[in-house]
């Protein structure tokens, strides 16, 4: 197995993690980041992005979310050379995919937390197809938030740094006590890649009620930040703001939106709501450890 620092195609069907823009990003804020390609012999097999930080105990700790994306389905063999080749290259912790398990154990990782699921909204198909994969709850929402005169807008986030939703996220993270992607990471994104952060709003009258930030990757979007005031929650703005920006995302070459994480115990109601849009729940494949590198 050989691996090497080449970038993969950015048009491939990504996760934000495993995307080279998302280290290109990291890099920019002073983070360590690198995408890896795994090959045997001439083939390419895949590649992974891989996050580190140096510790006093373990020395360089690699992170990999999300992966590695393989380009083809390798063999076990393949799989279990490619986990160790990336163990040697200093990954310790691999947020996996789905159906890693006998891979990642025969490569001498370990699982230390279970799987969690995320959402992903399929974009394909059109309006009313999108529409029809409503929950019907989720359907009655969005069209009580279209005939309550909410208007809405669609803008091009530019990457600064004291922009009102970066402040709301702040707060928010600090209120509810979660830790998601700091607000510069939104800032540094839009300034490395221009014209790849799309954010909506919906107001009432001319009151700012809520807003979403989308951040572009490929054929891929992910729903990066969301804000919903008193007066939105009431109107139900998000449902219209998720459903405006599926509309003009998919009329733009988007194949799909990452909502993120499905926690139903921590945030019910943000599970019911991701779940409705008509996203369907992606099992990953827990988190594993290797304390020691391959040699």
């Amino acid at each position: 197995m050989q691996i090497t620092d080449a970038l993969p195609d950015p048009q491939l069907p990504l996760p934000l993690q495993q995307h080279p823009q998302f280290a290109q990003t990291l890099c920019a804020m002073g983070r360590d980041a690198c995408c890896l390609t795994l090959r045997s012999g001439p083939h390419r097999l895949g590649h992974a992005v891989m996050v580190a930080r140096n510790t006093l105990v373990m020395g360089r700790f690699g992170l990999v979310s999300q992966g590695p994306y393989w380009a083809n389905p390798p063999t076990i063999a393949e799989r279990i050379d490619g986990f160790r080749g990336l163990s040697a290259q200093g990954v310790r912790l691999i947020n996996a995919t789905s159906g890693e398990d006998g891979a990642l154990t025969d490569a001498g990782f370990r699982k230390v937390m279970t799987a969690a699921h995320i959402a992903q909204l399929d974009l394909r198909g059109g309006e009313d197809a999108r529409r029809a994969r409503m929950d019907v709850k989720w359907r009655n929402r969005l069209s009580r938030a279209e005939r309550s005169g909410l208007r809405w807008r669609s803008l091009r986030y530019e990457g600064e740094a004291d922009h009102w939703l970066l402040a709301e996220e702040a707060r928010q993270q600090k209120a509810k006590k979660y830790k998601g992607f700091p607000p510069a990471f939104s800032a540094a994104w839009a300034t490395q890649n221009p014209g790849k952060a799309r954010l909506f709003v919906a107001y009432d009258g001319r009151e700012r009620v809520a807003a979403m930030l989308f951040l572009m990757h490929g054929p891929v979007a992910t729903y990066q930040i969301g804000w919903n005031g008193a007066i939105g929650r009431e109107m139900h703005a998000h449902n219209l703001l998720l459903a405006r920006a599926s509309d003009w995302l998919a009329d733009r070459g988007i194949r799909r939106i990452d909502l993120g994480t499905i926690d139903t115990e921590a945030a019910p109601g943000l599970a019911r709501f991701k779940l409705g849009s008509g996203a369907e729940a992606i099992p990953l494949g827990g988190s594993w450890l290797r304390l020691t590198r391959a040699g």
